[in-house]
């Protein structure tokens, strides 16, 4: 066979693969509730839809996303067309996305908790700065032999040739370079990011380039947005091109139907295929990694849990109850999510929960434990709720402390009889919450200052008060409010250090942090505000807990296997004054900033008053995104003709003309689904 008819066969193939996609859509369309009343914000690039109620964040967004359209799309070839933004305000859950058919983004704007995912960034700036650069991917994806492709069978299609094409760790990986180049606490700035390829690295496990893409049931290998991340930032400092990667994509997609066109891309404009870039990244990375710790006195430490299985497993967070065993969530490659008990050497399993809303901590007292999960609405999928869970070990019974709620981050009071939480309202407004553990009733709310995001409330030991991180425009803080007055204090001014899980003691608030360059356990003395680094760690320390009698930490300790809980003695004649910690010089992050040249773009969003109108679901109803020939996976059947889907994804619209190759038979169809 010639290598034209090689190529033919393979085209065919393909072809036929990536257009079943719209013979197999799902009939049922993640929609929300009827009484979600639409609006829309029409700037000079985008189409803003939000929900009533979410008109001053919806304003916010279309200045972020006019403001970044040129500095976030420059180095990867200018910006796209216009396109629309959906703000999904009732779903519980902190994600976000851009996708074709139809071409659109959506922002679900519940914010996230975990402090090692947002760092000091607004949820809704952090959306905006990571999807934006997917809508410019997908824009340049549009090229060449994608184009002509788009032009015969629309979006679907080209979007599988786009991910056929390019692997799915550049596009992450791309995009949280951005993220990490524009704002001052992108993924790529935190040690805990990389924390998983790093000890990797550092053990001796020399995964090759498939196994670290393709991942693994053997061995814990981090997602395909750390391995991304590396390559699209190594290549960037090896070259100092910061359009190198669209100069390869580009390549790439301009004859996308060309076997190991991205690795052969990678050579011509680098000098070097993937898998030698791959091996070259991880060599320097080790390189730079080891020098990092090659000076580092560790902190004794002594294990708490067992391990009987070299297969990787984390036992997080955790939390002393009062009969002196450690509460703790085990998880791994052989472990779905559970509860242990981890006493002397020993584990006992109790509970398997449910899915879990992660604010990056657990919280127990007495013999309680609570956390957050997700329900989902059974109609409306887009809808979804983060309720508060209580589990007593003493009798073994669950309780559901609330229901149909939007809380995060469920914190015991000492006595096990009251729960703080936040509360993210669908207007985005940020309330502290204190519920009572048997009843769910709401005993006291406190307000936010300015509406600032409130995350990872802890109780003091006496319960008198509630110490939380509080972001604030100039970075994060720690604060902490008076269960009675409401009224709150700051402990910590607000830093662009990324500080984390804060716990109180009698004289020393514990927190964490990468000041360091590694992720350490520091204390600051209440009395006279000194610091210190309390815990020095070869990979990484996290989520401090402190013993009843307070002599005692308990913490996350990275290892070989996975997250080990440790304990050493709490004694500040031991711990390292702040003024004298190991420093990094620069991170390795810096040459991204520095190629990017707009290290500030999100600290001056215009406030420029767009206007309003009510979103037309009639107009919008008719929106064709795909067309031409396409099968189903079974190959059993050919259509011809076009597909079309309302944005809100209340109206699908099928027209064409359908061979059965069964029946050996050909007619016309048209198929509408509203489901609004």
């Amino acid at each position: 066979m010639n290598i034209f008819s090689q190529r033919s066969v393979y085209l065919f193939i393909l072809t036929i693969a990536f257009n079943s996609a719209s013979g197999q859509e799902s009939t049922t369309n993640q929609t929300n509730p009827p009484s979600v009343k639409w609006y829309e914000i029409k700037t000079g690039n985008f189409n803003i839809l939000y929900p009533k109620g979410f008109d001053q964040q919806a304003q916010r967004v279309a200045n972020t996303l006019e403001h970044i359209r040129i500095p976030e799309a420059t180095t990867m070839g200018g910006a796209p067309k216009r396109i629309s933004i959906l703000l999904q305000n009732q779903s519980s859950v902190s994600n976000g996305f851009v996708t074709l058919a139809p071409r659109r983004s959506e922002f679900f704007t519940m914010p996230a908790q975990d402090y090692n995912f947002t760092g000091n960034n607004d949820w809704l700036n952090l959306l905006a700065s990571h999807e934006y650069r997917h809508i410019v991917q997908f824009q340049q994806s549009i090229t060449g032999f994608n184009k002509v492709w788009y032009f015969i069978f629309g979006q679907l299609s080209t979007a599988g040739w786009a991910f056929l094409a390019v692997p799915q760790w550049f596009w992450e990986g791309d995009a949280v370079v951005t993220e990490t180049a524009f704002t001052h606490s992108g993924r790529g700035r935190m040690p805990n990011f990389d924390l998983v390829f790093r000890t990797n690295l550092l053990e001796g496990r020399k995964f090759n380039y498939d196994k670290q893409y393709l991942r693994s049931y053997k061995n814990n290998i981090p997602n395909h947005y750390v391995l991304g991340y590396e390559m699209v930032s190594h290549l960037r400092n090896k070259t100092g091109d910061a359009e190198i990667w669209n100069k390869i994509a580009k390549r790439t997609w301009n004859l996308s139907f060309m076997p190991h066109r991205f690795s052969h891309s990678i050579e011509k404009k680098a000098g070097l295929h993937v898998v030698d870039l791959y091996k070259e990244m991880a060599a320097e990375l080790k390189q730079q990694w080891t020098a990092q710790i090659d000076s580092l006195e560790f902190t004794p430490f002594e294990k708490v849990n067992p391990r009987s299985t070299k297969a990787y497993t984390d036992y997080q967070y955790p939390q002393p109850l009062e009969d002196g065993t450690i509460v703790a969530i085990k998880s791994g490659i052989g472990d779905i999510e559970r509860l242990v008990i981890l006493d002397n050497g020993h584990e006992k399993s109790r509970f398997v929960q449910g899915p879990i809303n992660d604010a990056g901590f657990l919280s127990t007292a007495t013999t309680r434990v609570v956390w957050n999960e997700y329900r989902y609405d059974p109609r409306w999928l887009v809808k979804s709720y983060s309720m508060i869970v209580g589990y007593d070990f003493a009798s073994g019974t669950k309780k559901i402390i609330s229901k149909n709620t939007r809380y995060s981050s469920a914190t015991l009071s000492p006595d096990g009889k009251k729960v703080a939480t936040i509360e993210s309202s669908t207007d985005y407004k940020v309330k502290l919450v204190i519920l009572d553990y048997n009843t769910g009733t709401i005993l006291k709310t406190i307000n936010s200052p300015n509406n600032q995001l409130i995350t990872m409330p802890r109780w003091s030991p006496d319960g008198k008060s509630i110490v939380a991180l509080q972001l604030t425009p100039l970075g994060k803080a720690v604060v902490q409010y008076d269960y009675l007055s409401g009224e709150s204090v700051t402990l910590i001014p607000s830093t662009l250090e990324n500080i984390g899980h804060p716990v109180l003691g009698d004289k020393y608030l514990f927190y964490n942090s990468p000041f360091s360059g590694i992720d350490n356990i520091y204390a600051l003395h209440l009395e006279t505000g000194k610091k210190f680094q309390v815990t020095s760690s070869k990979y990484g320390s996290y989520n401090p807990a402190i013993s009843a009698d307070g002599k005692t930490l308990f913490y996350n300790e990275q290892g070989r296997n996975g997250l080990d809980v440790v304990k050493t003695e709490l004694d500040p004649f031991y711990w390292k004054s702040i003024d004298k910690a190991q420093i990094p010089v620069e991170g390795l992050y810096q040459h991204l900033v520095d190629q990017e040249g707009r290290p500030n773009l999100l600290d001056s969003i215009p406030q420029k008053k767009y206007p309003v109108s009510k979103y037309n679901r009639l107009e919008g109803m008719l929106n064709v995104h795909s067309w031409g020939p396409y099968t189903n996976s079974s190959l059993s059947y050919l259509d011809l003709g076009i597909s079309s889907k309302d944005l809100l994804g209340t109206t699908v619209l099928d027209l064409g003309y359908r061979y059965d190759a069964t029946e050996r038979t050909g007619y016309w169809r048209a198929n509408a689904s509203y489901q609004g």
